[in-house]
């Protein structure tokens, strides 16, 4: 699990990376380290809203770096998240997570892509 510590700080246990790493086209693809402060309060704003995701450690996973470089200008900005409706959020703010994530809700409970 992720804990909040003083000073905005996350710990990080073996927990909070043991994740589904089934691809699904309707899933969440986040990019990013284990070591990054964004890619941990990325991750802990998916899991306490249950959101479903796919995890690729950009330090372990050759392609996910590349891909990441890809899309970034050559850069390994993470977090990197791919959305099922193919919009991209890079380093995105909690506000801004939080945002992408409602309209998700909305556009699946609409019927909308």
């Amino acid at each position: 699990m992720l804990k909040e510590q003083s000073s905005k700080r996350l710990q990080v246990t073996a927990e909070s990376f043991e994740m589904d790493t089934k691809a699904d086209n309707d899933e969440i693809v986040l990019y990013g380290t284990r070591w990054c402060y964004d890619t941990l309060r990325s991750i802990k704003v998916l899991k306490r809203k249950g959101i479903s995701f796919q995890w690729i450690d950009i330090d372990e996973d050759h392609d996910g770096c590349e891909f990441v470089k890809s899309v970034n200008r050559g850069m390994k900005s993470v977090p990197t998240i791919v959305f099922p409706d193919g919009d991209l959020l890079v380093e995105p703010a909690k506000s801004e997570l939080a945002e992408k994530l409602i309209q998700l809700t909305e556009n699946a409970e609409t019927g909308e892509a």
